[in-house]
């Protein structure tokens, strides 16, 4: 487990643990920490978690942290619900830094392949070794967090974790189905706004997808280099492309 301050600094790190561990005994190790983040945290300071350890949650809120976690989503549940997802998505911005962290971890060299045995024992010091050594040679990962760009950035998705889907309120009511007749559309139908990179990073809120977007683009093209796009029949301004989830099963 890593504790990551917002611009990427690596507070601490615990572990690794065996895959054998159950997520008890690796929680009792991590509470092991309670009076380090007593010494390192302001009361009402916010705490970004996983949510796989409730027990570490429960801990941060009796030690006076505002915590913050992605829902879970109910065993009766396909998807979560407008509010639920809109909660999530500026936790998942946030925590961002977290897995950047541990991707630059990853491409050292004894941490990308697999360890011999006789590293085993002497892990969590090469881990906390590297993790020192991204402190000092690495920089932030989030340089400013100050500039009007992130300022903006924070304000806008403020702004729309308010907002309602109304594409969901339009398929609830029945004015919108997968299952009517999509009218397949060729460029000449469509008029679409262009939008150049500092647009699609607002709408992003960042360069993610833009980074994924050109290697995803290439998986979906039809046999002449095209996507399927289609139009909905009862609404002209709405418009589909046929195309795989980025986490399901082809």
């Amino acid at each position: 487990m890593s504790l990551v301050l917002p611009d990427g600094y690596v507070l601490d790190t615990i572990g690794p643990f065996q895959g054998t561990a159950n997520d008890a005994s690796i929680t009792e190790r991590i509470l092991g920490t309670r009076d380090e983040l007593v010494a390192w945290c302001d009361y009402g300071d916010i705490m970004i978690c996983d949510r796989g350890f409730s027990d570490v949650i429960q801990t941060m809120f009796d030690l006076g942290h505002e915590v913050k976690s992605s829902v879970y989503l109910e065993k009766s549940q396909n998807q979560h619900t407008t509010i639920d997802s809109n909660e999530s998505r500026p936790i998942t911005k946030v925590r961002w830094t977290v897995e950047s962290y541990h991707a630059s971890m990853k491409k050292w060299r004894i941490l990308s392949d697999r360890i011999e045995n006789q590293f085993l024992p002497k892990l969590g010091d090469i881990v906390r070794i590297i993790s020192t050594g991204l402190n000092a040679f690495r920089g932030p990962i989030i340089a400013n967090v100050d500039d009007d760009q992130s300022q903006m950035m924070a304000k806008f998705m403020k702004e729309q974790k308010s907002k309602n889907n109304t594409l969901k309120c339009d398929i609830d009511r029945g004015l919108i189905s997968s299952r009517s007749q999509w009218k397949k559309l060729d460029d000449e139908n469509i008029v679409f706004p262009e939008m150049d990179l500092d647009h699609l990073r607002e709408l992003f809120f960042g360069t993610y997808q833009i980074k994924q977007s050109e290697t995803y683009t290439e998986e979906h093209l039809d046999e002449e280099g095209n996507y399927v796009v289609q139009g909905a029949p009862e609404e002209d301004h709405i418009i589909r492309w046929r195309i795989h989830g980025a986490h399901a099963s082809a």
